[in-house]
Parts: structure tokens; sequence; C-alpha cells
């Protein structure tokens, strides 16, 4: 899958009565338009959430971005396409 293809929003995930440390993470997503930004081929038909997906990581604890693997919890939603 063609990371670049995908824009990214920042989430920030904070619970303050856990920690007074929170993260950001950048969660992808395809654009609106899907000429601006060209996906190969297969990719529409990839499924989604994959069983596993790294995602950068930003800590306020440590105060760097690190990239996190991710596992996915039962079967997938669809694919790609299907998110759309």
């Amino acid at each position: 899958m063609m990371r670049e293809a995908f824009n990214q929003m920042e989430c920030l995930a904070y619970d303050p009565t856990l920690s007074p440390h929170y993260e950001v993470f950048l969660i992808p997503f395809l654009p609106d338009d899907p000429k601006s930004t060209p996906l190969d081929p297969e990719t529409p038909q990839s499924e989604w959430p994959p069983s596993s997906y790294a995602l950068q990581v930003f800590s306020s604890a440590t105060g760097r971005w690190e990239e996190k693997l991710f596992g996915r919890e039962g079967p997938a939603a669809g694919t790609i396409a299907d998110m759309k």
C-alpha cells in the first residue's frame, strides 16, 4: 500500500484520570478526490482495517514521535473501497 497516497489526521488521546501525559496519533485516511493522489491499483481491494498497522504516535512523556504497531481484533470491516 502506498502510504503517501493517504492524508493524515492528528488525533489526541488523553485521560487525565490515568496520567498527566497525552499521545497524538497520526491516522491515515483517503483523500476525497481519488484523482489527486494515485493509489496502487490493488489498494482499494485491501482489507480495512488491516490485520496489523503501524502508526506514528507522539508521546508527551518522551517528547518524541515513535512508530507503534497495532493489531486488529476480529474480522475486517470491509475493503478500503468500501470505506469510501
